[in-house]
């Protein structure tokens, strides 16, 4: 055989092993790619309803919901009903930050907070006076367990005060004092 005559012949041969090589190649990206897409994906979230504060949560394994907050700040459930009935974002922060003083003093942990809005009343106090303050009595469960009797005075654009009494023996639990203003 002549050199041009092998060179024809051995043609479709090398053609076959070039796209063998590029099959091969394309699989191994593609295996390489859903691997990483596995391993990358997030823990499926957990949906419960949350019966005090008449919500959907949503929890993913491993994660604490915090709203931005605090790594170790409580998740709050049904707090807009709060706003519904006038308090401000600057007031609910810092009743908020109320809560979780109370579970740090108290070495409580809280995770969740809510609100029962079943439980919702307002009032004022001192009406018509220069220290007029708004009330909102509730009641508050932590972690779904542990339910106490909470009152939050507000007034002016950011000033909040947590009260929390124990449910059965109106015993006062927590004065936060008041914050902001």
């Amino acid at each position: 055989m002549y050199p041009q005559q092998i060179r024809q012949s051995k043609l479709p041969l090398i053609a076959a092993s070039a796209l063998l090589v590029l099959i091969a190649a394309g699989l191994t990206l593609l295996v390489r790619h859903n691997h990483a897409a596995k391993a990358a994906a997030p823990a499926p979230a957990i949906i419960h309803y949350d019966a005090n504060s008449g919500k959907t949560v949503r929890t993913i394994p491993g994660e604490q919901n915090t709203n931005g907050t605090s790594a170790n700040a409580p998740y709050y459930l049904g707090a807009e009903v709060l706003l519904q009935h006038g308090m401000t974002s600057d007031q609910l922060t810092n009743l908020e930050k109320a809560f979780y003083q109370y579970s740090q003093i108290n070495n409580l942990g809280i995770k969740q907070v809510s609100i029962n809005p079943d439980t919702f009343t307002t009032g004022i106090l001192n009406q018509g006076t220069a220290n007029q303050t708004n009330t909102a009595d509730f009641n508050v469960v932590f972690d779904s367990k542990t339910t106490v009797h909470a009152q939050a005075r507000y007034s002016g654009l950011d000033s909040a005060e947590l009260f929390l009494t124990d449910s059965s023996s109106g015993k006062q639990l927590y004065d936060s004092g008041v914050l902001g203003g």
